[in-house]
């Protein structure tokens, strides 16, 4: 969800209705939980953060753990 929120530039706009739409059922989540997620967690990380735990840095196994959170349906 973090890479999804960055490509859109953690705003939900009229034109991206359908990346959203496909995204949302892909993974599970409603719409509106997808908004409130991306509300609470816009200031959370800067993107390096991101990169790191994706395993383009230093350290890519405990940055995973510390930025990775596990979602639970």
């Amino acid at each position: 969800m973090w890479i999804f929120a960055e490509k859109l530039g953690w705003r939900i706009q009229k034109h991206d209705d359908e990346k959203l739409e496909e995204f949302c059922v892909e993974i599970g989540v409603k719409r509106h939980a997808l908004k409130v997620w991306m509300h609470n967690h816009k200031n959370n990380l800067s993107t390096s953060a991101i990169t790191t735990a994706a395993g383009h840095g230093p350290s890519s196994a405990a940055a995973a753990d510390a930025v990775a959170p596990t979602i639970r349906v």
